[in-house]
């Protein structure tokens, strides 16, 4: 079955008396904005994700998303397989906070 391309919204929700952020996921359906039989994904303890950017390279989906420590922002990545993060990494690290990943191809290289 052919991978659909994914649509990801991002909801508010309250834990631990802490702001928590998280990447909800779901197949295009004709009602975009239907919000029923979405998949949540939480970040690892002491993270909360924001602002995944979707690409499809060599019939692959990945997920790059903010990974924030409550510190900082970097850059993460991970596969996106049926509706599952796979193998999900930080790529990018910098001294300051980064975030809004918006990735785009220029010729063979992204």
């Amino acid at each position: 079955m052919k991978l659909l391309k994914k649509i990801i919204r991002f909801f508010f929700k309250k834990t631990n008396k802490k702001d928590q952020w998280f990447i909800a996921l779901k197949y295009r359906s004709k009602n975009l904005f239907n919000l029923k039989n979405l998949t949540i994904i939480h970040a690892p303890k002491g993270h909360f994700w924001a602002d995944p950017f979707v690409i499809e390279h060599q019939k692959r989906h990945f997920v790059f998303f903010e990974d924030h420590d409550y510190v900082k922002a970097n850059i993460g990545v991970a596969e996106l397989k049926g509706l599952n993060l796979i193998n999900p990494r930080t790529i990018i690290c910098e001294k300051n906070h980064v975030s809004f990943p918006a990735v785009f191809k220029l010729k063979q290289d992204f």
